[in-house]
C-alpha cells in the first residue's frame, strides 16, 4: 500500500472518530484499576479508553551478515524456503523469494507468512523439500464499511499504476514488474480482486493498457478469463405442469 491508498484508510478512520497521531512516540500511559485513562503521546496527554500502537515491520536480518546466508543484503530462499544452506529453512517478512527464473517476492501478507511458516516446518522433514503452490496470497478485510485488498507490497523495481478517485472512497493501485503484476492495493472498490490475483499467481503478463485492469467493475475481467473457465449460465422457467414426471 502506498502513501494515497494508505491516505484514503486515514481518512476513514479519522471519519469514524478514531483520533490518529501519525509518527508520534508513545511515551507514558495513566492507567486507574487497570483501565487506560490517557496516554502521553509525544509531550502531550491524550484522555482515552482504548490505545492502538500500530508500528509496521522491519526486518532486521543484520545478525545473519557474516552468515553467508545473505546476498545484496536480502534473506533469500527458493521457492521451497532453503537458504543458501540447504540444511536451513527461512520464512516471514525477512525473507526474499528468489525463483529460478531470476524473479524476487516480497509477499508481506499474513496469509503468506502462515502458509509459509507450516511449509518450512514441513519441508524440514522431508528428504525432496516441496515449493510453495502459491507465492503470493492477498489481505483483505472491511474495516467498517471501508473495504480493502492487499495483493502484495510495493517493490522498489516495480512501476506503480493507479485509478484515483479518493473524492468517491476509491483507489486501485497495481505494481508491475514489466508487464506482469506482482502487488498491489484495492481500497473502497475490490471488484476484479480474485482475477488480479489470479494474473499474479500465474505469472501472467498484462498486455496493451495495463490501466484498464484497475478500473472498478470493468468487462475486461471477463473477456480475458479462457474460455473453458467462463461460468455460462442458462435460465429456465418451469411451469407446474412439468415440474412432475
Amino acid at each position: 500500500m502506498t502513501k494515497p491508498s494508505a491516505r484514503l484508510v486515514e481518512r476513514h478512520l479519522r471519519r469514524l472518530g478514531i483520533r490518529l497521531f501519525l509518527g508520534c512516540l508513545l511515551e507514558d500511559i495513566q492507567e486507574e484499576k487497570g483501565i487506560l485513562k490517557s496516554a502521553k503521546v509525544s509531550g502531550q496527554w491524550i484522555p482515552g479508553e482504548t490505545l492502538l500502537i500500530a508500528v509496521g515491520s522491519t526486518p532486521n536480518i543484520n545478525f545473519l551478515a557474516n552468515s553467508g546466508l545473505l546476498q545484496d543484503g536480502e534473506l533469500l530462499v527458493s521457492p521451497a524456503l532453503q537458504t543458501a544452506d540447504a540444511k536451513i529453512f527461512a520464512a516471514g517478512d525477512a525473507v526474499t523469494i528468489s525463483t529460478s527464473g531470476g524473479e524476487k517476492y516480497k509477499p508481506w501478507t499474513w496469509p503468506q507468512a502462515v502458509s509459509q511458516g507450516k511449509l518450512a516446518a514441513e519441508n524440514l522433514f522431508r528428504s525432496g523439500p516441496l515449493p510453495l503452490q502459491v507465492l503470493t496470497r492477498p489481505n483483505s478485510m472491511n474495516l467498517q464499511g471501508l473495504s480493502l485488498v492487499i495483493l502484495g507490497a510495493p517493490t522498489p523495481d516495480a512501476a506503480i499504476i493507479s485509478h484515483d478517485r479518493t473524492a468517491e472512497g476509491v483507489y486501485r493501485e497495481l505494481f508491475l514488474r514489466g508487464r506482469k503484476i506482482v502487488g498491489g492495493a484495492l481500497v473502497g472498490d475490490i471488484s476484479g480482486a480474485g482475477f488480479l490475483h489470479f494474473l499474479m499467481i500465474n505469472g501472467s503478463e498484462v498486455d496493451g493498457d495495463a490501466a484498464r485492469f484497475l478500473k472498478p467493475h470493468s468487462r475486461v475481467f471477463y473477456q480475458l478469463l479462457p474460455s473453458s473457465q467462463r461460468q455460462r449460465r442458462q435460465g429456465r422457467i418451469l411451469f407446474p405442469e412439468e415440474m412432475h414426471p
